[in-house]
């Protein structure tokens, strides 16, 4: 997403992931990329559990478009997901999300994200099984995150435990 909305003329672009491996690898990927970006992209470290509307001031949120690519396969974050969308989306913040259902229970995500955001089908799947594009709007009354920040064991997903103020997965057999 990152590279496209760069080549297209954005004047500002900040890729995020909650992995510093990916973030150096995007760093190099940009770097070797540089002449076809309009400008290279900001990397940034982003545990979506993580984000509140403070610190996500700090990369200049609100964002005026807010892009996802297969952000929305696992239910259990779903809850983490919307909290980051919240911290770096504004009332104005146009959000898009590349969709695809794998699984029934993939439908318990947009739920979740539609108690926060108003979602329409922007573009439909070419195919079956294919990709949905989203669009999301905040509600009015959706507040600036979850407040899921704070460092508490009570507000990690299932499956997950809090470890140096991250939720990170659970070894198996410990919920």
């Amino acid at each position: 997403c990152s590279m496209v909305v760069s080549a297209g003329g954005a004047a500002r672009v900040v890729a995020t992931d909650g992995d510093g491996g990916v973030l150096s690898l995007l760093g190099k990927v940009f770097d070797e990329n540089q002449s076809v970006l309009g400008v290279r992209p900001e990397v940034a470290r982003l545990r979506w559990e993580e984000a509140t509307a403070a610190t996500a001031r700090t990369l200049g949120s609100p964002f005026g478009l807010v892009l996802g690519a297969d952000v929305t396969y696992y239910p259990g974050s779903a809850v983490a997901l919307a909290n980051a969308l919240l911290a770096f989306s504004g009332a104005q913040s146009t959000i898009l999300l590349a969709h695809k259902r794998r699984r029934p229970v993939d439908d318990t995500t947009l739920a979740t994200l539609a108690t926060y955001f108003s979602i329409s089908t922007l573009q439909p799947p070419d195919r079956p099984g294919g990709v949905f594009i989203l669009g999301l709007a905040r509600r009015p009354t959706a507040p600036p995150d979850l407040g899921l920040g704070l460092a508490d064991e009570q507000n990690c997903n299932q499956g997950y435990l809090r470890k140096s103020g991250a939720c990170v997965l659970a070894p198996p057999g410990i919920d």
